[in-house]
């Protein structure tokens, strides 16, 4: 089947994007970052979170949905996900 492949223009504005999300995950403050490494890059789920952290699961899923809600508010990622629409 005919696949292409993305575009070098592709390819570095993709770069680009993963490295922004990244740099503003890692600017999160610590509570709100290691949940969202944990859940997204290292994909644990919610029990295994909470028991490396020693918090409840709820303890946890509040963290990631107030990561979640500062991440929305970003007028950088905003750009990154809505600059095609």
């Amino acid at each position: 089947l005919g696949r292409t492949e993305p575009s070098v223009e592709q390819t570095y504005i993709a770069t680009e994007d993963f490295a922004t999300l990244q740099q503003i995950v890692f600017a999160l403050p610590l509570h709100y970052r290691e949940v969202i490494v944990l859940f997204y890059y290292e994909e644990f789920d919610v029990s295994e979170i909470a028991s490396l952290l020693n918090v409840s699961q709820n303890t946890v899923r509040t963290r990631i949905r107030r990561a979640r809600e500062l991440l929305k508010t970003n007028p950088e990622l905003e750009a990154i996900f809505y600059e095609g629409i």
